[in-house]
């Protein structure tokens, strides 16, 4: 509401819809048609002080899709942005769930940083990382697929 994203009208059904569609705050403002997941996510950045990025705009390292239990990243959400040294930056849905980073970074043996980002530009990066040629990966093509890869059926 500070920024602007919402009204105090729609805040408030917000918050009385909650309970019934058990969803998060942001998840319900988004269900109700009040938000776009990216003013969401921008939001969410500045109120937790977790920076937000575009993944349409990074050059994705394949490198990194080694780093992460294809499982493990798709059940939370997870996409591997950079690595430094034994930094490890992801980009998650839910910033807030320290318990996963502390086990990806017990997994992984790197510090993790963490970004939020769009919903949907996570599967579509993800796909670009584990469907190419030396990531040891393979894609699991289906008709309705939102990518070309055909990978991004997993993440359903």
């Amino acid at each position: 509401m500070a920024g602007g994203a919402v009204t105090a009208e729609q805040l408030e059904r917000a918050l009385a819809e909650q309970p019934r569609l058990q969803l998060p705050l942001g998840q319900t403002l988004l269900h109700l048609g009040y938000t776009t997941d990216e003013v969401m996510r921008q939001a969410l950045s500045s109120q937790l002080g977790v920076p937000y990025i575009d993944l349409q705009n990074v050059i994705i390292d394949r490198s990194l899709g080694d780093l992460l239990d294809r499982d493990f990243a798709r059940q939370h959400a997870l996409f591997p942005v950079a690595r430094i040294g034994k930094t490890l930056t992801i980009a998650m849905d839910d910033p807030t769930q320290t318990a996963v980073v502390e086990e990806l970074a017990a997994t992984t043996q790197h510090t993790v940083t963490v970004v939020t980002r769009r919903s949907a530009t996570s599967r579509a990066s993800w796909c670009t990382v584990t469907s190419l040629p030396g990531t040891g990966r393979t894609s699991s093509a289906s008709s309705s697929t939102p990518c070309s890869a055909g990978c991004c059926s997993a993440w359903r």
